[in-house]
């Protein structure tokens, strides 16, 4: 069986991709994992060609390798690059032969399975700088598949959180309700540094959320994330303490004619008019980068204003928007 080699960043799922892959190949043995990165040098080839008892201090009875758990299955290196020289010498001579030798043992015997190995490093780079040995990449290499980073698939998002959420136990149509499209829109723009891994928080937070404060509220709460995570730095220094506010207090929405900028560009840099943000911050939902658009205004100058606002105190204490502060939620959303 060919093997197969895992590129991609941190939180992309190649863990997820091997064992896809076991769960499609037909095989009928056990998908094995090894941590490599947190593989003991000095055990590791007794952990993954076994031992016979009496073969080191503390081997008591004979002991399975991990090579022959995954007899007829998978076996999957994962973080493969931070894996021993010495180890990867042993894994090299099982690649070349198939045959495993416990620890004590005096013959060896046969194993077939299928190696799926992975990383976060560029492995080329590493057998470059000599930290890999380059005929076992030569071995590991048989097909490569490389992952890319969760900002370069935003295709993805839409299935990866309605999967996300459904293994959370949350219902489909919730999930539409708080994942609209606005939502998808916003989230495309955000960098995703820790790619599906920092997908699937967002979505359990969202199921959390929703199941205590409701669907809209779950939903304003994606938003302010991503508004936290793209948001410069220039109110105070740090996105850390950033909030996604409501509507300001005062006179009803005075909804503007058109999608044009309500008012031009720089206006409010001099002319605090209370009643303009408000106006823009109640016809955006309180969603402050809708409400920069509407004025004509960059998102950092309408944080900047709606924070000095608040200062003044002249902003509310809730981040309810007026249509919920009319109607107050039900068990419906």
């Amino acid at each position: 069986m060919i093997p197969v080699l895992i590129l991609g960043d941190t939180g992309t799922g190649k863990d997820l991709l091997a064992q896809g892959i076991h769960a499609l190949s037909g095989q009928t043995g056990f998908f094995v994992p090894v941590n490599c990165a947190a593989a003991r040098k000095e055990l590791f080839v007794a952990e993954l060609f076994g031992a016979r008892r009496g073969a080191y201090t503390g081997a008591i009875e004979d002991r399975r390798g991990l090579i022959e758990e995954a007899s007829s299955g998978t076996l999957f290196f994962d973080e493969i690059a931070d894996l021993e020289p010495e180890a990867q010498g042993f894994l090299l001579r099982f690649l070349d032969s198939g045959e495993v030798r416990p620890l004590g043992a005096t013959k060896s015997r046969q194993v077939e399975t299928r190696i799926v190995a992975a990383t976060c490093r560029d492995l080329a780079s590493c057998v470059k700088s000599g930290g890999f040995r380059a005929d076992l990449y030569g071995r590991l290499a048989g097909l490569v598949l490389r992952i890319p980073p969760l900002r370069e698939r935003a295709v993805d998002l839409v299935l990866l959180v309605e999967m996300l959420w459904e293994r959370e136990g949350g219902d489909l149509m919730d999930c539409r309700e708080v994942f609209t499209a606005t939502v998808y829109e916003a989230l495309e723009q955000r960098r995703w540094s820790g790619n599906v891994r920092e997908l699937k928080h967002v979505v359990s937070r969202a199921i959390l959320f929703g199941r205590k404060h409701g669907l809209r509220a779950a939903r304003a709460g994606v938003l302010q994330e991503v508004d936290e995570d793209e948001m410069p730095e220039v109110m105070t220094g740090s996105r850390r303490g950033a909030h996604k506010p409501g509507p300001l207090p005062g006179k009803g929405a005075k909804p503007p004619p058109s999608n044009k900028p309500m008012r031009p560009r720089g206006v409010l840099k001099t002319d605090w008019d209370p009643d303009l943000l408000r106006d823009a911050l109640e016809t955006a939902g309180g969603y402050i980068p809708e409400a920069a658009r509407l004025l004509g205004l960059s998102r950092s100058h309408a944080y900047r204003l709606y924070k000095e606002l608040n200062a003044q105190g002249r902003s509310p204490g809730t981040e309810r928007s007026s249509n919920d502060r009319r109607r107050p939620e039900s068990g419906a959303n």
